[in-house]
């Protein structure tokens, strides 16, 4: 027993020492990283019209481009609290970051912990944490933030149907998960793709009855209601831009069936250090084959699970190489655990002292990019409300015009300004404020903007 209580207390240990590296690497700085670009704006635009106009959308984020139709706004239903807390200034944000990053990290200890063990979750969090990539994507407010967490709630969805096959809650779980999180990002369809393959196969093994499967497939269905009630105030609008937008002729669109390959090559760069596709290639050749070994080695769930993995795995190289237009490295995101996850299950069935090398030497090549990422976002929300307050100081209530030089630079300027009480007129009479990126001569410097005064306002 108190050999036990010992191992215990050491794995306590661990986790605790793990939080901490993970909390340096995620929330370090944060308040000078945090970004505040077109679609952070979008969101603190929607929740302003909620709290200040009684506006309540239904509408959340347009999936692929502006020919897309929409997904629903939970996003924005979860900002809501912190944005009244904040009196809707976006730093917000950054109570979002830690709270979601947080909750990742703790869920995914359990997840891991419940479908494997102990030893699985703490290297699943080791390897984690020291992930380029997922530095990066952990410290984005925006939609795929929250990709990962959905896909660790889908894993543990899909185990307490395998485990628990004559309840009912489980699958009510998995359908209310995969809706919630389809209207985070359009890649999650992978992830329901994932479970389909695996009910499937469990239906081969255990008769479970047509039944449950259209309960989880209501409770999915049911978690698009804001959609549904859009859709019934505007003559089914979002409806018709969703099979416009796959039945749409895309004669005009040359398709590059190897564009993938370049951004898939940037996303596993945390394994392969260079920038090679053929070193992408060798890494993910290796987890198409341990997943492959996995499924042989592995009995009941984990055959099942690696099996649907491994379809999917497949399958994803396939639809991108058959889509031919260029993603962002983002879009595999959800990717990323399932990769950890076999290959560290891979390693412990046959020599666990190998992670410990791997994760010295994946430490050693990503050390130089993890500080990197922790320095300051001179175009983030820091320097732009630092911005918009020197604009506050110089014009002093005196009516003047602004405007924006450079690629995007507008961005979070207008939901910063009106926040700040600031009303600029478009005439071209008033004194003239430009804001501009990258800084000219004799601007006033501030990250990465250039802010010319005019002399009247001097």
């Amino acid at each position: 027993m108190s050999g036990l209580k010992k191992l215990f207390r050491n794995n306590q240990c661990v986790l605790a020492c793990l939080f901490l590296v993970f909390a340096v690497t995620r929330f370090y700085n944060i308040d000078e990283r945090v970004i505040f670009g077109w679609d952070q704006e979008q969101l603190a635009e929607q929740v302003w019209n909620i709290v200040r106009h009684g506006d309540f959308t239904l509408l959340g984020p347009r999936a692929n481009n502006d020919l897309g139709f929409f997904l629903a706004p939970y996003l924005t239903y979860l900002l809501l609290p912190l944005y009244f807390l904040t009196n809707l200034y976006p730093s917000a944000l950054i109570g979002f970051l830690i709270m979601t990053n947080t909750l990742y990290f703790f869920v995914s200890y359990f997840v891991v912990k419940r479908l494997f063990s102990v030893t699985h979750a703490l290297w699943f969090l080791a390897l984690w944490t020291i992930n380029t990539q997922a530095q990066l994507y952990d410290g984005n407010p925006w939609w795929p933030l929250l990709i990962p967490l959905g896909m660790m709630l889908t894993l543990y969805a899909l185990h307490t149907i395998y485990t628990n096959p004559k309840s009912v809650f489980p699958w009510i779980g998995l359908g209310v998960v995969s809706g919630f999180f389809m209207n985070m990002h359009s890649q999650f369809v992978f992830v329901l793709l994932l479970s389909a393959i695996f009910v499937l196969l469990l239906l081969r093994r255990k008769h479970h009855g047509v039944k449950k499967i259209g309960i989880s497939i209501i409770s999915f269905l049911v978690m698009f209601t804001p959609l549904l009630l859009f859709d019934l105030r505007h003559n089914f609008l979002n409806t018709q831009l969703f099979f416009n937008f796959f039945l749409a002729s895309e004669q005009a669109l040359q398709k590059q069936p190897f564009d993938w390959i370049p951004v898939f090559t940037n996303f596993l760069q945390p394994f392969t250090y260079f920038k090679s596709p053929f070193l992408m290639f060798i890494v993910y050749t290796f987890f198409i084959f341990t997943l492959a070994t996995l499924r042989k080695s592995k009995k009941f769930f984990y055959s099942s699970l690696y099996s649907s993995i491994l379809a999917v795995a497949i399958i994803v190289v396939l639809f991108f190489s058959y889509y031919g237009q260029r993603p962002s490295e983002y879009y595999f995101i959800f990717l990323l655990p399932l990769i950890l996850l076999a290959g560290i299950d891979y390693l412990l069935q046959r020599r666990g002292g190998i992670l410990v090398i791997v994760v010295l030497v994946l430490l050693v090549m990503n050390i130089g990019a993890l500080k990197d990422n922790l320095k300051p976002n001179l175009g983030g929300l820091h320097y732009k409300n630092d911005v918009v307050l020197l604009v506050k100081k110089v014009t002093q209530n005196k009516d003047f015009n602004i405007s924006y030089s450079g690629v995007g630079v507008d961005h979070g300027f207008s939901y910063l300004i009106r926040y700040h009480g600031l009303e600029p007129r478009d005439e071209p009479t008033l004194p003239l404020i430009q804001v501009r990126e990258p800084p000219r001569e004799n601007d006033i410097i501030i990250g990465t903007y250039g802010v010319a005064i005019p002399e009247g306002l001097k």
